[in-house]
């Protein structure tokens, strides 16, 4: 089953329609069946509660009112977290003069 805190694609009518966070997990009075609380990603942010079978929330199509529902997952970022955390650690120098903002700023008055 999905994670709490993962991003998904809602697809419906085979048009990739709205994007959600799964906020929770309960299980419902239906044997192999939970409630799926997420957190619709909207202005403003709306949250529903979803009655679905795991294979349902892991990506398996099923209908709401005889309209076709899917779940896709969605790629938050591409290459592994240790790629991205080497990139964002490794700073980009230049070979130009460091100016001083209040420097420029008295060099500004100063020509006026």
């Amino acid at each position: 089953m999905r994670n709490i805190g993962e991003i998904v694609a809602v697809y419906i009518d085979d048009k990739p329609s709205i994007y959600a966070r799964i906020e929770d997990y309960e299980a419902d009075v239906k044997p192999r069946w939970f409630k799926v609380k997420m957190l619709f990603l909207t202005f403003p942010p709306q949250e529903v509660t979803w009655i679905l079978r795991e294979a349902q929330v892991d990506g398996e199509p099923f209908t709401m009112n005889n309209i076709p529902v899917i779940l896709k997952t969605v790629n938050s970022h591409t290459g592994t977290p240790e790629k991205i955390k080497t990139k964002t650690q490794t700073p980009k120098r230049s070979s130009g003069k460091i100016i001083s903002l209040a420097d420029r700023a008295r060099i500004s008055k100063d020509e006026k």
